[in-house]
């Protein structure tokens, strides 16, 4: 009650039940937690015409309760939410202080508003810096009621995200993202680091037949560093690709994945009858020596080599070839020419004509068989299996 003269000035705190009148007295105790009015004076008003005895009225002081559990629930980049519990005082308000160095309470960063429930956020501090944080309640005499509960508390430098790279015959071009508002950055490549201001850098002169690992941390400030993002980059590999022009004609070995700069040695092997002529480069070598530096395709190219065939309309001698393999009669240099099929008896057991090579006839069983083709005489071919 601010004003004692005016009962209009009276502002209730709480309210007591008495529910029986008699000769003896009962305690009643009266908290002023919720109480946030301008100093006055402790007043009593009853409802009702009975007007009952108030006696031994003690006014006491209560014992502020510290704030406990003091704990960081986010970690920003410039940025801490902390919070705690209070056991003993739900109610109570608090005040919050903080620097970067331990100090006397009411001398620090003060937070501008009191906090009236049991967390808050500071924000504008540096990244990579200790904070010594400071927060008792507002009890009373704050000065005298002055809780620290706080312990070290640290921001953190935030590492760099998504790093990539390109690798060429001679170089490795790196780029990433910053982790947040850090503007420069320690690169690691073998026993090479640097420091570049920008998100990105590229290693001239470096050999990537081998694959590199890459190191990449944030500076925010001096002396504070994010922890290392680890990139590999494997070797630039190039795949060689070989094949005979017929796989009826011959074979070729030595295709396959090499690392840039190596030598794949190729080599063609034609099957009786054939020779090797050249590559589809026009490169006659074989076996071929070739230093890969990007994706490549050969092609070796066979001829036959026998003159008493079937001559073609351009008077190059082509003579079909005939053989067994497996279950079937393979007939090369024989496009567009009727290809005839007969047991030993003489029986036509089948008739074929394509302009495709080679013509592939499959036979019932083993034995022998005669391949007519044209009006050329009939050849003899066994098949075994």
């Amino acid at each position: 009650m601010p004003d004692p003269a005016d009962t209009n000035s009276f502002i209730p705190v709480d309210t007591v039940s008495i529910n029986s009148w008699g000769s003896w007295y009962s305690h009643h105790t009266v908290r002023f937690d919720s109480y946030s009015g301008p100093h006055g004076h402790v007043a009593f008003r009853t409802e009702g015409p009975d007007r009952p005895y108030i006696d031994d009225i003690i006014l006491e002081e209560q014992p502020c309760a510290p704030a406990e559990e003091l704990h960081v629930t986010h970690r920003g980049t410039n940025s801490l939410v902390i919070a705690w519990t209070n056991p003993g005082n739900a109610l109570a308000s608090w005040h919050v202080e903080y620097d970067t160095a331990d100090f006397i309470p009411g001398t620090g960063t003060v937070v501008p508003t009191i906090v009236n429930n049991s967390s808050c956020t500071l924000t504008g501090l540096d990244s990579g810096t200790t904070y010594y944080i400071y927060i008792y309640p507002d009890c009373f005499d704050s000065v005298v009621h002055r809780h620290i509960v706080a312990t070290t508390l640290l921001t953190s430098c935030p590492p760099p995200q998504n790093v990539s790279g390109v690798v060429s015959s001679d170089s490795l071009s790196l780029t990433w993202e910053p982790g947040d508002s850090e503007s420069a950055w320690e690169v690691t490549l073998d026993s090479t680091s640097l420091i570049v201001d920008t998100p990105a850098y590229t290693f001239m002169g470096i050999a990537m037949r081998n694959g590199y690992t890459v190191l990449i941390r944030s500076i925010c400030c001096p002396g504070d560093t994010s922890r290392y993002v680890t990139s590999w980059f494997p070797g630039l590999t190039f795949t060689v690709a070989a094949t005979p022009d017929n796989r009826f004609h011959g074979t070729v070995d030595g295709g396959g994945e090499y690392y840039y700069g190596d030598t794949a040695i190729l080599s063609a092997t034609p099957i009786r009858g054939y020779i090797f002529t050249s590559w589809n480069d026009n490169d006659s070598a074989n076996p071929r020596y070739l230093v890969v530096v990007c994706d490549t395709t050969l092609v070796a190219h066979f001829q036959w080599t026998d003159t008493t065939g079937i001559a073609t309309p351009d008077e190059e001698t082509l003579a079909p070839r005939v053989y067994a393999e497996g279950r079937t009669i393979v007939v090369t240099g024989a496009e567009g020419k009727e290809v005839s099929l007969y047991d030993m008896m003489g029986r036509q057991l089948a008739i074929q004509q394509d302009d495709k090579d080679p013509i592939i006839i499959d036979v019932p069983t083993a034995g022998t068989y005669l391949i007519r083709i044209g009006t050329h005489p009939a050849r003899r071919v066994v098949v075994v299996r």
